[in-house]
């Protein structure tokens, strides 16, 4: 529930513990068993470098979810409404055809900077988890299974919430 002007807005959404739990299953528990396989790799010059190089790009995610999540999020929002406003008044040609044109590009600017920063982190986690496995140093074969079964859990589990917390009166 959000407060407006002393008037009670009811959101609909999922119960807190479910989406703890959720989090939990899909995101938490998946970078956990991933960082510790990462973790394990060999204390040879390569296993070292390897294990140096998949932490940083495991703290640099952890670091940009948060960043992402909470301080990033207004912004982009508001982003993407201006550009929506933008691409509306230039569709119907309303305003200077040539401002809007420039704002929409430089509004696209940022958001493709947002973007690239996550595909650059996420693409290197996953350029050095190839290069692990490729080199032997770790092995994913039981993380695949374990995260598999977890994501199994978790949306079984929504989908429950999902049937069961329907209203049958209507």
């Amino acid at each position: 529930m959000k407060k407006l002007n002393n008037i009670v807005i009811k959101k609909l959404g999922y119960p807190l513990w479910f989406t703890i739990v959720f989090f939990i299953l899909t995101i938490a528990a998946p970078i956990g068993f991933v960082i510790a396989e990462g973790l394990k790799a060999p204390s040879t010059p390569s296993g070292s470098a390897f294990k140096v190089s998949f932490m940083m790009f495991s703290i640099c995610i952890i670091t940009w979810f948060f960043i992402r999540k909470f301080l990033i999020v207004d912004i982009e929002n508001k982003l993407l409404v201006k550009q929506a406003a933008l691409e509306h008044d230039y569709s119907i040609k309303v305003g200077d055809a040539q401002a809007i044109k420039y704002l929409w590009y430089g509004n696209q600017t940022k958001l493709a900077l947002f973007n690239l920063v996550t595909v650059t982190i996420y693409g290197g986690f996953i350029f050095i988890i190839m290069l692990g496995v490729s080199s032997a140093l770790i092995t994913v074969k039981n993380i695949v299974l374990i995260v598999t079964g977890l994501y199994f859990v978790a949306y079984t589990i929504k989908f429950m919430i999902l049937i069961l917390g329907r209203d049958t009166d209507v």
